[in-house]
């Protein structure tokens, strides 16, 4: 029955919006190239379909494609950051044998660590089916995640079904969605891709703070975190609406083997080799080193006060640590907005290597923060400047493949990105516990990071509008040679 409700949304949801845009769409623009269609079904019902979907880029039917993958951020990924407000809870829970804080962590960071490896099935998924199948499917997998972990009755069933279920929600959130902001954007894509990826920052400021309010003190029996849990479930029905707002912009359509479109579809192994993307892969690594090592020690740091070798600093208390990370997240998400405007306007590219330069250099004044007013201003800045990688990482990959398989292409650069989640903290962790905890050594390894990866985006990734034009010298001279054989 959930199925078939999905579907019946996915149907409905498509019906309407044909209705729209065959009312107010502009099919005649010359930007909107239809699907070629043999002239003995120019007059087919399916030929009409498809010359009726064919939309112009940039158009305000996106706005709400955007809408619905915002949604879609919020929700999935605000409901799974969630976990770390509920931390007291997990370990004072008597049933799941009052865990360590290091087995409490190990059930989000595996959730964490399927997030990249699903992404790159989501992306394959994405290009073939679309992004409303995918999103929905985040949503639905939300609900069940949540709720099925709120019955687990010991650590290890919560671990499998916490990490699986919610690592599957988050991984066909992200991608699909910048995918379809990518798709139906040309001139403001790097704009239309910060909104979504707000939701991000947005959901995780929010929806914690609101299981917060939901807990007491902590119970031993669990109850308290089972009850968070079940409510948070309900954000599934939001998502999975959400989810059936985005489709496809013809003519990003799956091609079928008869379509010529078919013979320029790249195979998994090409993606894979492809330099460019290698390129987007290494710069993801680079750049997630230094973002997850940033968002990671932001509290750790505010704790640190009153404690070697910072034991003339002032001690924060728990909320402060919290509230730092709630102000990091909110200013991610105003920045998300604000440099894709930006990206905008000079492009994705230029952005990119411009926040680039500026998070290696803010890194480096963590260490001088020694009070909280100025670790509140360090949050502000570099969770608004950061956002301006968020944003224009995807954006500069879209610039590059705009096309049928921008779901892989991104999916493959956030694989680096979630490797150097993966790899970036624990690397900063080993500094700190080498120097005795000084994060001036941390701090170095975070801008080095950056530094790389703005090298890597300035001096190997070609500047797109060369790369297009290049890719078109090369077909056009692929077609002379076809006609002169011919």
């Amino acid at each position: 029955l959930k199925l078939q409700f999905l579907y019946l949304i996915g149907e409905y949801s498509d019906h309407l919006s044909r209705q729209i845009m065959m009312s107010t769409g502009d099919d005649n623009s010359e930007a909107c190239v239809v699907a070629k269609v043999d002239e003995g079904r120019a007059n087919d019902a399916s030929a009409a379909d498809e010359a009726e979907d064919c939309i112009a880029p940039d158009s305000w039917q996106g706005w709400v494609i955007v809408f619905g993958a915002f949604i879609v951020e919020f929700t999935v990924l605000g409901a799974t950051n969630a976990f770390g407000s509920l931390f007291d809870e997990f370990q004072a829970d008597e049933t799941l044998g009052k865990p360590s804080a290091a087995k409490v962590s190990l059930v989000f960071s595996l959730s964490t660590g399927l997030l990249p490896v699903v992404g790159l099935a989501a992306g394959r998924f994405t290009d073939r089916y679309g992004p409303r199948v995918v999103q929905m499917f985040a949503g639905f997998m939300l609900g069940v995640g949540l709720l099925a972990s709120s019955y687990c009755t010991n650590y290890w069933s919560l671990l499998v079904v916490f990490a699986i279920t919610l690592g599957l929600a988050s991984g066909c959130t992200i991608v699909p969605g910048l995918t379809a902001a990518g798709e139906w954007f040309d001139a403001k894509r790097p704009l239309a891709i910060g909104i979504v990826a707000s939701g991000s920052g947005l959901g995780t400021t929010g929806v914690p703070l609101l299981g917060n309010l939901w807990v007491g003190a902590p119970s031993t029996t669990g109850e308290n975190w089972r009850q968070v849990f079940r409510k948070l479930s309900l954000l599934a029905i939001p998502a999975i609406l959400a989810g059936a707002l985005t489709r496809r912009r013809r003519p990003y359509r799956p091609p079928t083997d008869d379509d010529e479109a078919a013979a320029s579809r790249l195979s998994t192994k090409d993606i894979l080799t492809n330099k460019l993307v290698v390129m987007l892969f290494l710069v993801g690594l680079l750049f997630g080193c230094g973002y997850f090592s940033l968002l990671v020690y932001i509290p750790h740091y505010a704790h640190s006060g009153g404690q070697a070798p910072y034991e003339d600093r002032e001690k924060f208390t728990d909320l402060q640590c919290t509230v730092l990370l709630a102000v990091f997240g909110l200013a991610q998400s105003t920045g998300n907005v604000f440099w894709g405007d930006m990206g905008r306007r000079f492009g994705p590219r230029n952005m990119f290597r411009a926040v680039l330069v500026v998070n290696c250099v803010g890194f480096l004044t963590m260490p001088w923060c020694y009070n909280y007013a100025l670790q509140t201003v360090f949050a502000v800045t570099q969770g608004f400047v950061v956002a301006g990688c968020l944003t224009s990482f995807p954006a500069t990959a879209a610039s590059y493949f705009a096309g049928p398989q921008l779901g892989s292409i991104i999916s493959v650069a956030y694989l680096g990105f979630g490797a150097g989640g993966t790899v970036g903290p624990p690397v900063a962790g080993a500094l700190l516990d080498g120097t005795g905890g000084r994060y001036l050594v941390m701090s170095l390894f975070g801008s080095v990071c950056f530094a790389a990866a703005f090298f890597v985006v300035h001096f190997l990734l070609p500047d797109p509008a060369v790369h297009a034009q290049r890719q078109k010298t090369v077909a056009e001279e692929n077609a002379r040679l076809l006609d002169a054989e011919a």
